[in-house]
């Protein structure tokens, strides 16, 4: 899906934990849940511009700027999820063998005497090299 596809898609949870930003891409802090607009609107938020010039919005309870079912620029979407990130230890022998284990106490419990070292990576699931 590209990015303009999966942005539209993008959900609003108000109590998502990494935070929100706006459908456009602009980062919001949200101040208030209790507003009583004219329109409906229950949230509150500070949008923050390229040039980090501030604006406030308000918006409905689903995230909505305009109304319950129009989407707009000015919507609330959730901000992806970070990576997951996975530690892993490498048994490294001479002759170039490398075993790969969950945790440092399996990784040394099964090394033979012919390891060399034993190395902690650290690796960011869905990133592949080159």
């Amino acid at each position: 899906m590209d990015k303009v596809n999966e942005t539209m898609q993008r959900e609003f949870t108000l109590d998502w934990p990494h935070g929100h930003t706006t459908r456009e891409g602009h980062e919001v802090r949200i101040i208030d849940t209790n507003f009583n607009g004219c329109a409906g609107e229950s949230i509150v938020a500070v949008v923050q511009s390229k040039q980090n010039k501030e604006r406030v919005i308000t918006n409905h309870a689903n995230g909505r700027y305009l109304d319950i079912s129009t989407i707009s620029e000015e919507d609330l979407i959730n901000k992806p999820a970070p990576p997951k990130q996975v530690v892993y230890y490498v048994n490294l022998y001479k002759d170039g063998d490398g075993f790969v284990h969950a945790c440092r106490e399996a990784a040394d419990q099964l090394a033979s005497e012919r390891r060399i070292a034993r190395k902690r990576i650290v690796v960011t699931e869905g990133e592949y090299d080159d």
